[in-house]
Formats: structure tokens, C-alpha cells, sequence
């Protein structure tokens, strides 16, 4: 492009390369923009990496990555990646978030227009609980010495990631495993049948307590809504054993479910708050003592699946009250000798606003059933080589169903003592010997 002198001696020819020069100059002045407009493009800063799962370290897709007080935002691809373009620089925080994940904040900082930021994250799920081990080896005591013919187990983090839109809650997550089928086909129903033995013939087991009743429910009131009393958060491991399962395992005659439930981490306090559409859900642990021996969980749970299941379904209940709470303590007394205290419990309340005008026995018109769970533990390892385990535990469960005359239809008290000791002794390398008893003490009041 070449752009002419003004001097002519022609009036008219000096006009017309006036205009001439005035479109040339124009011409550069936008070439020039582009130029710097591209020049920036090419050295603006670069913010990119990944995002993994600290149990396990699968790559966690639809998680949230964005910089602190701007606008930059996105989320992470099924590959776990993500990538933020055009930072200038600048001091800033990126933060990490998504749903059942503590909340990761890194702060960073850009010098140059060119630099490229890259960051390998990894997020704890909410229920992650951090132990430091000073010893190399494993322990020879968690190894699987009870095997059973095709066990299926979900780990916490695993409970997490099938738990249902509906509730949070493992007996949900159970039904999605194979030869398991929630009962009726009913998602608003916790109960599960296995290889097509039902619910009522499963032997559960809450680390190493029979529990007849772990369900908010009431007797029979099939349209009622129900819920475990447990939460993923509380657990640890469940392990569903369909056939073939342990003798200590045996009080079930068609399945039977063990139960671990988790201890809280041994670092500083940890409070979570979760509101959702069927519950809301407070979590908080840590630990407590010198040296940090000791550990707390505590967790709380208001549910309101009761009012799901009216406005959904269209059931005649309406829920007054669907809650719960656990509380795990341990303690190290000793380098070998470990207590621990595990107390939950929880109600379920059911009101029928308007039932049938007839007087009839039959026709519920309010329902109740309380649960309440304490064990106390105690673990000790004499040697290298043996394994003792001894704990004592109080079952409570309690029903009450009245007429809409106020008059009582049914009451029932069921009480629990129990006890037992397991022995473990590894006699040799990958060989595991178990020996141990257990005593129950079952009482039952009942009123019509």
C-alpha cells in the first residue's frame, strides 16, 4: 500500500489524493489495532490442569474451578481437565468445589502477560477421613479372613457417588448393586430384597451388633416412607454377603449385611452443612486430646422425604418428624489398646390429617417408631501376630400406633443387651485363625 505526497499542481488531482491518503491512513490505523490485538491474544496469561479423587485417584468430572473475585469459571471435563485462557496477571486464589468434596482454595500468582499456570488437584470427599502411619507394613488384621461367596462391598467414598437424588442414604446405595432390588420397586422404600430373599430375612450388623430394626419405619404401614438410620457419612464399609457368610454373621436365614461405621479424622475440626431437596445434613469431626489420641464424629440429619412422598405419590401421611443423629468417639489408651463409643438414634413420626370416618381399629391415623443404638469397644493387639476385639452394645426400638378416636391400636418395646469377644491369631503368613462368642439378651413389651 503506498499513500502519495499532497504536493499537485492540480486542484482537483489534489483533492483526490487527499481522499486517498485519508483511506490509507485508516487502513493502517486498523491493521495496527489487529496487530496489537493479536500480540496480546498470543502472550495472555494461561491457567490449566487436573482434577483427581484423593481415594482412589479417578479423575472427577463436573467439578466447579474457578478464580476467586473475577469472572473466570469452569468446570472440569470427564477427563478431570480444565483450562482458563486470557488471565492477566495478577495475585489470586483458585478455588475448587463440588458436590460431596471439601472445598479446595490454592493460591497463585501470575508475573508475566505469558506465564502458564499448571496444577495437579486432588479432592477429599466430605466423609475422607486422613490417618498417618508410621509403619511400612500393612496390618495383617485387614486382610479379608472371613471370605464369603460372592460378597459385595461399598466403601464410603463409593456410597457417596450411588447414593440416590432422594436421600443420602447406603440401603439406597445397596439397591444398586447386582441380585439387590428395592422392595416393591418403590424408591421412597429403604428396604432391599436380596436374590429374592426379602428384607425381613436379612441379618444386619452394626460393626459386629445384631440390629433387628435399622430402618425409620412403621409397622405395618406400607405407604409410609423409610429411611436407614445411618447415613454415608457415617459409614465406613458395607459388606453384603448373600450366601454362604460367616457363622458370626449367621442370625439372618437369607442374607446378611456388616456394617463398619467410620472414625472421625485425627487433624483439626471439620464442620460440613449440606441442604438438599429430601434432607438437610450437619457433619462435624476432628480430635481431641494429647497427641491427638483421641477422635469425635458427630453427625445430624433432618429429613423431609415424608412430604416428598405425600406430594409425589400422593400417600394419605403427612410427616411430622423424620431425624436423626450419631456420635462416635475413640481413644487410644495405649499404643495397642484402643476404645471406642458409638451412641445413635433417631424418630419417625406419621399423622394421617384426614382418615376415614369409620371406627375402625384398623385405620392408623398416627404412628411413631424410635430407635436408639449405644456400643462400647475395645480393641487390643498383645502381640504381632493376635488380634483381640470385645465390646458390649443396647438395642432399643419402640412402636405406637393410634385410631384417630385417640385410642391406642398397638405398643411395643424391644430391648437388646449383647455382647462378644473375637480372637484373631496369625499363626502364619496369610493364615488367620478366629475364635470368639457373642451373647444376646432380648426383651419385648408389647400392649393392644
Amino acid at each position: 500500500m503506498v499513500c502519495h505526497s499532497l504536493d499537485s499542481p492540480s486542484g482537483r488531482a489534489l483533492n483526490m489524493q487527499a481522499l486517498g491518503n485519508l483511506n490509507c491512513l485508516r487502513t493502517l490505523a486498523l491493521l495496527s489495532l489487529l496487530v496489537v490485538f493479536t500480540i496480546s491474544a498470543a502472550v495472555a496469561a494461561d491457567v490449566h490442569g487436573a482434577v483427581t479423587n484423593a481415594q482412589g485417584g479417578e479423575a472427577l468430572g463436573k467439578i466447579q474451578v474457578a478464580i476467586a473475585g473475577t469472572v473466570f469459571i469452569a468446570p472440569t471435563g470427564a477427563d478431570g481437565k480444565f483450562h482458563i485462557s486470557q488471565v492477566p496477571p495478577g495475585t489470586y486464589v483458585l478455588r475448587i468445589s463440588g458436590v460431596g468434596y471439601r472445598t479446595l482454595s490454592v493460591p497463585f500468582e501470575l508475573v508475566a502477560a505469558d506465564e502458564s499456570k499448571e496444577f495437579l488437584l486432588t479432592l477429599a470427599p466430605d466423609n475422607f477421613r486422613r490417618t498417618d502411619v508410621v509403619e511400612v507394613r500393612s496390618d495383617i488384621f485387614e486382610a479379608k479372613d472371613w471370605p464369603a461367596v460372592g460378597d459385595l462391598t461399598l466403601t464410603s467414598s463409593e456410597l457417596q457417588q450411588t447414593s440416590t437424588v432422594l436421600a443420602n442414604d447406603p440401603f439406597r446405595s445397596l439397591q444398586a448393586l447386582p441380585g439387590v432390588s428395592a422392595s416393591a420397586n418403590n424408591d421412597f422404600l429403604a428396604q432391599f430384597s436380596v436374590m429374592g430373599a426379602p428384607y425381613e430375612q436379612v441379618g444386619v450388623y452394626v460393626d459386629d451388633v445384631l440390629v433387628p430394626n435399622l430402618l425409620h419405619s412403621v409397622v405395618n404401614v406400607s405407604d409410609a416412607p423409610t429411611l436407614s438410620l445411618l447415613t454415608g457419612n457415617d459409614v465406613e464399609e458395607l459388606r453384603l454377603m448373600p450366601v454362604a457368610y460367616p457363622v458370626r454373621y449367621a442370625d439372618g436365614s437369607g442374607a446378611a449385611l456388616a456394617i463398619r461405621t467410620r472414625t472421625g479424622s485425627d487433624g483439626h475440626p471439620l464442620f460440613h452443612g449440606s441442604v438438599g431437596v429430601a434432607d438437610s445434613e450437619f457433619l462435624g469431626e476432628g480430635g481431641f486430646g494429647h497427641a491427638h489420641k483421641g477422635t469425635w464424629l458427630l453427625d445430624a440429619r433432618k429429613s423431609y422425604l415424608g412430604y416428598l412422598e405425600r406430594l409425589l405419590a400422593g400417600t394419605r401421611f403427612s410427616e411430622d418428624g423424620f431425624y436423626d443423629a450419631d456420635l462416635k468417639l475413640t481413644y487410644s489408651i495405649t499404643p495397642t489398646q484402643t476404645l471406642s463409643l458409638l451412641a445413635t438414634g433417631g424418630q419417625i413420626s406419621i399423622n394421617d390429617p384426614s382418615p376415614p370416618p369409620i371406627d375402625n381399629p384398623n385405620i392408623l391415623k398416627t404412628g411413631s417408631n424410635d430407635l436408639a443404638i449405644a456400643r462400647l469397644g475395645w480393641r487390643w493387639i498383645p502381640t504381632a501376630n493376635i488380634l483381640v476385639e470385645s465390646h458390649a452394645a443396647f438395642v432399643r426400638t419402640a412402636f405406637e400406633q393410634d385410631k384417630a378416636a385417640a385410642q391406642l391400636i398397638n405398643r411395643s418395646l424391644d430391648r437388646e443387651w449383647s455382647s462378644g469377644t473375637n480372637v484373631s491369631w496369625n499363626w502364619r503368613r496369610g493364615m488367620i485363625l478366629q475364635a470368639g462368642y457373642s451373647l444376646r439378651r432380648p426383651t419385648q413389651d408389647s400392649e393392644d
